[in-house]
This record gives structure tokens, C-alpha cells and sequence, in this order.
């Protein structure tokens, strides 16, 4: 069975909130990617060093590869809602 994807904007503007975006992301199991430079980049959400290399102010979008109702995906996107669109 193929796995749903669920897209959100995001807008990431400080290193300190970019720390804490992948930190929240690192804690889940479920693949997560930020998409950038108008789906050039596809960087795994848990590497601190990825999302810093990319643009996370315009036109990102975070990609969780799973459904609403797995666990910890609400969870998830409720922890990370500061930082979406």
C-alpha cells in the first residue's frame, strides 16, 4: 500500500527556530522532508545541516510521507504549527 503524503507551507526565519524545527522533527519516525528552491532540494527535516542549506523563508514546504491518523502525526504537526503557514 502507498503511503500518503501530506503537504504544508512553511516559513522558517531564524536559526534558533530552525534548531528547534529539527529537533521536534528528529523525535518521529516517520519520514519528513523539507522541499525548497521550487522542489530542486529534497532535504530530510531531521538533519540540522540540510535545513540550514536551504532557503526555509520562501516558497518551503514540509513533506510528511504518512496519514493523519498514524501515530504522532497530529501530534507532530500540532508541535511544529508556529512554524507553518
Amino acid at each position: 500500500m502507498k503511503k500518503k503524503k501530506i503537504v504544508l507551507q512553511i516559513n522558517i526565519r531564524k536559526c534558533d527556530d530552525i534548531k528547534e524545527f529539527v529537533n521536534i522533527s528528529s523525535q518521529y519516525a516517520f519520514p519528513i522532508h523539507v522541499v525548497a528552491n521550487h522542489g530542486m532540494a529534497h532535504i530530510d527535516a531531521k538533519s540540522l545541516l540540510g535545513v540550514i542549506s536551504v532557503d526555509t523563508i520562501n516558497n518551503c514546504q514540509l513533506e510528511i510521507t504518512g496519514s493523519k491518523r498514524q501515530q504522532g502525526v497530529l501530534e507532530y504537526i500540532n508541535r511544529i504549527k508556529q512554524f507553518v503557514l
